[in-house]
Parts: structure tokens; C-alpha cells; sequence
């Protein structure tokens, strides 16, 4: 019972906008992002989009710093300060990634405040003003909690944001092996572009023989160049918030 209504409560907060703001785009807009997030993605990753001019996001958990979590190694500090250095986006995913509707709102904002403390340390004044929910897992508390921390949140609701956006919680497309026969590039580059809409992606580990969490770096590239062959512009989830806010 418990488990019908959990899935009962993510139908309905998914209906319950937040941060809504109507659509400024002129011209289709796509964002890549990677969560946790494992060393392959700011290598391999970054490179593949830094290869064709484009910065990323990439959502950190501060205590995911050097760890092997899921068997992969996590970023270290340094290749965090290579990421900023490099113009892609440092967005925050808490500090413990840990499903937050089970801890509930209190243990979210001490985490999103230790993240901010990480992210000092290691990055000086910088303030995440993007936040991705670890696991995608978020309840009308939590959706509540993060929309007062922070003025952009990305879930992991397929879809494309067009029209009237949900800023408290942004569709995003799934980049992982996991999805991939169920995932449709092309129909959704084709829908964004017909719609001016923005398109989020995100996965995990960019290697070859990826984990179900992770993607492969090939299809990583076809993507990268779907969307730029379509037209579409490619920025950073807080940049591409203000163009779709602001135009």
C-alpha cells in the first residue's frame, strides 16, 4: 500500500508547479547533465562537449568527492575546479545523495547547507543556483523545500519544456543505457525543435561499456551533434533558465 501511495504522490506533485514561468525561447535550447557524478563524465564527458564549444552541468554531491559509490570512481577536487575553470556549471544534487522524501525536508536543506560549505572549500564564491533530486525521487515536501533553496530544479521526468515551465521540477531525458531502447532522440530533437522548447539530458558515467546508470561516449557524441545539426543553441542549465525566462 505504502508503495501505491508513493507512486500516487509523484503523479500529483508533478502537477503542483512551483517556479512556473511561460516560455521566452525564439529557438529550440538543449542542456547536458551529469549527476553524482564519476570521473568518466568529467573527462570524458566534459571533453566531448568541450571539443565542439559547449559547457555542461554538472550536479556534485560533496561527499561523493573520491569515492568509489557504485564501484565507479567519483570526481576528485581537482577535476571539480577544472570543471568551473572551464566554464561548465558546478550544480548541487545535496550533500549525502540519499532518497530525500524518506529523510525528509529538514535533512534536505542541512544537506543542500553542507553542500554549500563543500563547494566554498573547494570552490570559493561560488553558489550553485541549480539543483538536480538524487534519484529523481521528490514528494511535495521535498519539491517544497528545494523550491525555496533554489530558483532552478531538474528532475528525471521525460519530456521536453516548452510553454509553461515547471522550474521547481524540469523535465529531463535520460541519456543512460538503462533507457536507451526506450529513449527516442530524434523524436524529442524533432518535437523540441518544432516547439522551441529546451531539452534537458542526463546520465552518469560517460565510458565505453557504461553502467545501466551511464552512457556510452558514442552516443553521447551523436546527441551532442543531433541538437547542434537541428540548431539547436546548447548552454548550461542556469544559462539556459535565464534564456528561457528572459529571451
Amino acid at each position: 500500500m505504502s508503495g501505491l501511495i508513493a507512486r500516487i504522490e509523484r503523479g500529483l506533485v508533478r502537477r503542483l508547479p512551483l517556479h512556473v514561468a511561460h516560455s521566452k525561447l525564439t529557438r529550440p535550447l538543449a542542456s547536458f547533465s551529469f549527476d553524482d557524478f564519476p570521473e568518466s563524465a568529467a573527462e570524458a564527458g566534459a571533453a566531448l562537449l568541450e571539443s565542439r564549444g559547449i559547457c555542461g552541468t554538472f550536479y556534485a554531491c560533496g561527499s561523493l568527492e573520491g569515492s568509489d559509490y557504485r564501484d565507479l570512481p567519483h570526481f576528485s577536487a581537482s577535476s571539480l575546479k577544472a570543471l568551473a575553470a572551464n566554464g561548465h556549471e558546478i550544480g548541487c544534487h545535496a550533500f549525502d545523495h540519499v532518497p530525500y522524501p524518506a529523510e525528509g525536508p529538514a535533512r534536505l536543506r542541512a544537506s543542500v547547507a553542507e553542500n554549500a560549505r563543500y563547494f566554498q572549500d573547494r570552490l570559493g564564491d561560488v553558489r550553485p543556483v541549480s539543483f538536480a533530486y538524487p534519484f529523481g525521487d521528490v514528494n511535495f515536501a521535498i519539491k517544497a523545500a528545494a523550491a525555496s533553496l533554489f530558483p532552478i530544479a531538474r528532475g528525471v521526468r521525460r519530456g521536453i519544456n516548452s510553454k509553461r515551465m515547471d522550474f521547481s521540477e524540469l523535465r529531463a531525458n535520460p541519456l543512460d543505457k538503462r533507457w536507451e531502447a526506450s529513449t527516442d532522440i530524434a523524436a524529442l530533437v524533432d518535437t523540441a525543435r518544432a516547439a522551441n522548447g529546451w531539452l534537458i539530458f542526463f546520465t552518469h558515467d560517460v565510458q565505453k561499456n557504461p553502467t545501466p546508470e551511464g552512457c556510452d561516449p558514442d552516443r553521447l557524441a551523436r546527441t551532442l551533434d543531433a541538437v547542434l545539426e537541428a540548431g539547436f543553441e546548447v548552454l548550461p542549465v542556469k544559462s539556459a533558465a535565464a534564456r528561457a525566462k528572459f529571451g
